[in-house]
């Protein structure tokens, strides 16, 4: 049996049971945690799921499935709801993209902080 890489490059780690894309991750989510431990932020939860457009049904009756987001945290800052999206160059996919549109259009109060490594 062959060892795969993964797609980026990327390794997935676990920490505190749960899993966790990259190292990059881990380490803005740790800090997410620290500063909400010291009052800085609060509400922080680790992947949120957005919804982005319902499911529905076509008009031939075919169920076509929802589009959710899931970005890496969500906390508040300053009276102010945000998002974390950490992401490299190479996940910067036309997918991403569109998902990102979708979430600003339909969440313009929750502020994006998107972090490219």
């Amino acid at each position: 049996m062959k060892n795969y890489k993964n797609k980026y490059r990327n390794k997935k780690v676990i920490y505190k049971n749960e899993l966790f894309d990259s190292k990059a991750e881990l380490k803005h989510i740790k800090n997410l945690m620290i500063k909400e431990q010291q009052g800085f932020i609060s509400s922080l939860e680790i992947k949120p799921k957005y919804m982005l457009q319902e499911s529905f049904r076509d008009s031939k009756g075919k169920a076509i499935r929802a589009i959710t987001y899931t970005p890496e945290a969500s906390y508040i800052e300053n009276s102010q709801k945000k998002i974390l999206e950490i992401k490299s160059k190479p996940t910067i996919t036309d997918a991403y993209t569109i998902r990102k549109k979708l979430f600003l259009k339909r969440y313009p109060d929750i502020e994006l902080v998107e972090i490219i490594t």
